[in-house]
């Protein structure tokens, strides 16, 4: 204490041999800023750093951290700290430091507000003689290990030029050579062949003969290579040195390399181009041809007659029905069941089905309707070029093609031609529920007892009609049935078929459903042979009670065989049938005890004329009958000359008679 108190006493009482200044302050000052001298005795605020009038700092510390900046104070939880400093005898150092709970920072250069990075060294330490290189985005430094050597030296010695070396040396310091083996043969083809010369790199330029050892020669173990000037990029220099366009090469397909051998598979029906000819041609594919038609073999149809392939047939007709492509099919095809068509297709074989080796349809169940279509108007169908054959015979009302519609609508339109359906035939073609329709050019057999090759019954609109039967070979074999049955449907024309039939009870049956009225039915021009000794070559009756027939066309047919031509019985109801026209036909029934020629009953208005009648058996034969209700104004019977021994025709009122009759 003593000690202390002698000090300040010091201070105080010594001070006085000191010369004294006042000193005095210039303006306001901001705390934390550097004071600078004004004047001399005047000290003032150095202000913030874009506005300070101080013009330098300088600091003397050799070896230390001359001058630091804080982020806090030292007391701080966390700070970095960035100092400056110099040595007399060191380096010069910028280091940052953290302290306490600061993370550590990276030291960055900004120039114009970009940061420009800074080449540390991380990590650290690194290996003196080792290649450095940039290790981060940024210009972080690291340690990328040993640099790799160039060449080998034969004294061990790191470089990249070995000094004085041997024989093996890539080149030497001197520039004398020889050069490495792996030089010489990659030059001049000839492994371990020293160059010679004193070229730039101690040997000399490569000499024509050597050049021709690499270019001229092409074969199978040299690659050879081709000068720039000649030949182009499909040339090829040849080992006499001439050019010619070499064949091309193929090494891969289909991602198979070496050796190509084509496969199954390796071009498919999209990949085949076809280039139509002429003006507007338009380049398709295979599979685009293809695909306009369904095939039902494609679909897994065997067709080798034995086979039960109604599976296949179905599912290309619905594909057909969607698509709206056309459905064919080769070959003997067997269903042992029924195929349905529900909207309008094109369905048919590839070949006529009246031409040698037919397609055909041979159904192996005697109760399956074998096709059956069912559609509304508006969508009719085409049926063609097939035929259809039952193996056992098809039960007694078995349709081989039903033609119906919906519970409103009746099928409207169809076609079909071509057809043959033959063989243990019950009913050709049903037309239950149909009109517009035409069949032709067929030839269809009913081989069943009773049976009936066409049967016309618009069950859904018994004058609803129009339709047309031409050009067909119709037979009834079975005996006891009717070529054509037609029982309604409006407006029907048959014309020009051929009906032969073994002991036919009607070569065309018009049997009128009971209710119903309509009209229009034209039989004309076609040949109907094969009657019964009974049988009748057209019958027109009425079924039931009630309903009516107008306007009836029967002309220009041939009749041989039976017992009547043309007959119309009484019906017990009175007058059913208005306007029966016949005119023009041959008429030759056969049977040996009673024959007509015509005999017509309960017709209001009956031209009958012009008809010629052969009787060649020496029976009761009578030309024409005529029975009772008729007037002279609504019936006339005559000119019609007859052959044979006759009776004459019976007049049962007073219709019109011109002789000959």
């Amino acid at each position: 204490m003593k000690f202390r108190s002698a000090l300040l006493a010091l201070a105080l009482f010594a001070t006085p041999a000191i010369a004294q200044q006042a000193v005095q302050q210039s303006g306001s000052v901001t705390r934390g800023h550097v004071p600078y001298w004004v004047t001399s005795g005047v000290i003032g605020d150095g202000g913030s750093a874009t506005n300070s009038p101080i013009s330098s700092i300088g600091v003397t510390n050799n070896g230390g951290a001359g001058i630091c900046v804080s982020s806090d104070v030292q007391t701080a939880a966390g700070r970095n700290q960035l100092c400056f400093g110099a040595a007399t005898n060191g380096s010069a150092t910028i280091s940052l430091q953290n302290y306490g709970t600061a993370p550590v920072q990276s030291l960055a250069f900004v120039i114009n507000g970009a940061s420009q990075g800074f080449p540390t060294v991380s990590p650290l330490p690194v290996v003196v003689g080792n290649l450095a290189c940039f290790g981060a985005v940024g210009g972080g430094l690291t340690d990328c290990g040993t640099p790799p050597k160039l060449f080998a030296n034969p004294t061990g010695a790191v470089g990249l030029t070995a000094v004085n070396g041997s024989a093996s040396t890539v080149s030497r310091s001197d520039a004398a050579p020889p050069l490495s083996a792996s030089v010489q043969s990659a030059l001049t083809g000839t492994t371990n062949q020293v160059l010679t010369g004193t070229g730039v790199f101690g040997f000399a330029p490569i000499t024509n003969t050597q050049l021709t050892a690499l270019v001229n020669p092409f074969t199978a173990s040299l690659s050879g290579a081709a000068p720039a000037s000649g030949g182009g990029t499909a040339n090829f220099l040849r080992a006499d040195g001439t050019w010619a366009v070499g064949a091309a090469t193929v090494s891969s397909v289909f991602s198979r390399t070496g050796t190509v051998v084509a496969t199954n598979g390796d071009y498919n029906a999209g990949q085949i181009t076809y280039n139509p000819v002429g003006t507007g041609g338009v380049a398709t594919t295979d599979k685009a041809l293809l695909d306009r038609t369904v095939w039902v073999n494609d679909y897994g149809a065997v067709c080798d007659g034995i086979t039960d392939d109604h599976t296949a047939f179905q599912n290309a007709i619905n594909q057909g029905q969607t698509s709206g492509r056309p459905v064919r099919w080769i070959g003997s095809c067997a269903l042992s069941t029924g195929l349905s068509i529900t909207s309008s297709i094109d369905f048919g074989s590839f070949n006529g089905g009246i031409y040698p080796q037919q397609s055909r349809l041979i159904i192996t169940s005697a109760s399956v309707l074998a096709i059956t279509v069912t559609t509304a108007n508006g969508n009719p169908v085409y049926l063609h070029d097939f035929g259809i054959s039952y193996n056992p015979a098809a039960n007694s009302g078995i349709a081989a093609i039903t033609i119906t519609g919906t519970a409103a609508n009746e099928n409207g339109g169809s076609k079909f031609e071509r057809l043959v359906l033959n063989t243990g035939i019950a009913i050709g073609i049903d037309f239950v529920k149909a009109s517009t329709w035409s069949l032709t050019n067929s030839q269809i057999i009913s081989s069943i007892a009773s049976g009936t090759a066409i049967r016309i019954a618009n069950g859904n609109n018994g004058d609803s009609g129009d339709n047309t039967v031409y050009g067909n070979f119709i037979q009834q074999t079975g005996g006891s049935g009717t070529g054509i049955t037609w029982n309604s449907s409006g407006g029907t024309r048959i014309e020009n078929n051929k009906i032969l039939g073994v002991n036919m009870t009607a070569g065309i049956g018009i049997s009128l459903t009971n209710g119903v009225a309509t009209s229009d039915i034209f039989v004309v021009g076609n040949s109907i042979e094969g009657l019964a000794t009974a049988g009748v070559g057209v019958n027109l009756q009425r079924a039931g009670t009630t309903g009516g027939l107008n306007h009836v066309m029967i002309s220009n047919n041939e009749f041989g065989g039976g017992q009547v031509c043309v007959n119309v019985p009484t019906d017990a109801n009175g007058t059913w049938l208005i306007a029966l026209n016949i005119h023009g036909n041959n008429c030759q029934p056969v049977n040996a005890s009673t024959a007509f020629g015509f005999i017509v009953n309960t017709v209001n208005g009956l031209v009958l004329t012009n008809n010629n009648i052969y009787f060649p058996n020496a029976g009761t034969n009578t030309p024409v009958t005529v029975g009772t209700g008729f007037t002279a104004n609504n019936c006339v019977s005559g000119l019609n000359p007859r052959i044979g021994t006759t009776v004459p025709s019976t007049n049962g009122s007073a219709c019109t008679f011109i002789v000959p009759n």
